[in-house]
């Protein structure tokens, strides 16, 4: 119960943080053709790949950009951006993250399958993008299996499941 709540509530207060820089930037973002940002020399973004929650949050606040144009997004919302794969890498659920700890908060010895089916994933997914190859490298760094913890049979309230349940809503996102 205790790793859940430790677990958790780093990722879910920073994720709420991103979330307001995101909102703040991308109310003064813009989309511009490749030539205005050819000329401004600064960051332009298509959404290809991008999480759900950075689709949709640009869509409602911007709206679609047209063929042959891109983004142009403010610092705040490239702040918001890099604050939720942050908390996104946080959120694998592989060994010493913090997603980890509450993968092993949740299901104890069994979160070793999890990861390694995580592992495995984040692996087949780099043919389709190699930065997904360094994600996985997380896990080879930090391993994938979570130590036991002194007293791993605490009953899990339901305000730790909560947090738990939205962690995983957040890695979703």
């Amino acid at each position: 119960r205790d790793l859940i709540e430790v677990g958790a509530s780093g990722p879910i207060a920073g994720w709420i943080v991103a979330i307001g820089w995101l909102i703040y930037g991308l109310s003064n973002s813009s989309i511009v053709t490749p030539e205005i940002a050819a000329n401004t020399g600064e960051m332009v973004f298509s959404l290809e790949g991008e999480s759900i929650l950075m689709r949709l949050a640009t869509l409602t606040l911007i709206g679609p950009v047209p063929d042959g144009q891109f983004y142009l997004l403010s610092e705040a919302a490239f702040a918001g951006w890099v604050g939720l794969l942050v908390t996104a890498i946080n959120l694998l659920p592989i060994g010493q993250l913090d997603g980890g700890h509450i993968l092993y908060g949740l299901f104890r010895t069994k979160q070793r399958y999890l990861a390694m089916a995580a592992m495995v994933a984040l692996l087949a997914l780099g043919f389709q993008s190699p930065t997904w190859w360094f994600f996985a490298g997380f896990g080879l760094f930090f391993g994938i299996k979570h130590p036991p913890t002194l007293d791993d049979n605490l009953i899990i309230d339901r305000a730790a499941l909560l947090m738990a349940v939205g962690s995983i809503l957040i890695l979703i996102l």
